[in-house]
């Protein structure tokens, strides 16, 4: 699975993007290494695209994958996270882990259009360039 991303400190805003077929696991693995990059800092809007994903995630996946971000959620600090997500399977997993991260220090939006998800990350109209382009993280 590869996932690469693309931190605009001058915006506040990372991009990461989701190739192919993919685990709880990994997923874990790029969102970890993402947090951890110099550029990172807390505050950040993140854009995850995984409109080019294959799901292989099980409920038990969302559920480890929520309970990640729960847990760590003082090393995370503020996150206001959009998840572009086409199709209605991957939607609803999508909206699992959304639930998931409730009550936590992370706002998630769960949408299927990259349009809409930069409108509810406030990059609309910012002149934000839109990259997906950047880091490896995982391959």
């Amino acid at each position: 699975m590869p996932t690469s991303f693309h931190i605009d400190s001058e915006h506040g805003v990372a991009y990461a993007r989701t190739l192919g077929k993919t685990s709880s696991g990994e997923l874990l693995e790029s969102f970890v290494a993402l947090l951890r990059h110099p550029d990172y800092s807390p505050g950040m809007r993140l854009l995850l695209d995984m409109r080019e994903v294959t799901p292989s995630l099980f409920q038990r996946d969302i559920l480890r994958i929520g309970q990640h971000i729960r847990s760590h959620w003082d090393e995370i600090g503020t996150l206001k996270m959009a998840v572009v997500v086409p199709k209605a399977s991957s939607f609803g997993m999508a909206r699992e882990l959304e639930a998931g991260v409730d009550g936590s220090s992370v706002e998630m939006g769960v949408f299927r259009g990259v349009r809409e998800a930069r409108e509810w990350l406030g990059l609309a109209g910012e002149g934000v360039p839109s990259t997906d382009g950047g880091d490896a993280v995982a391959g």
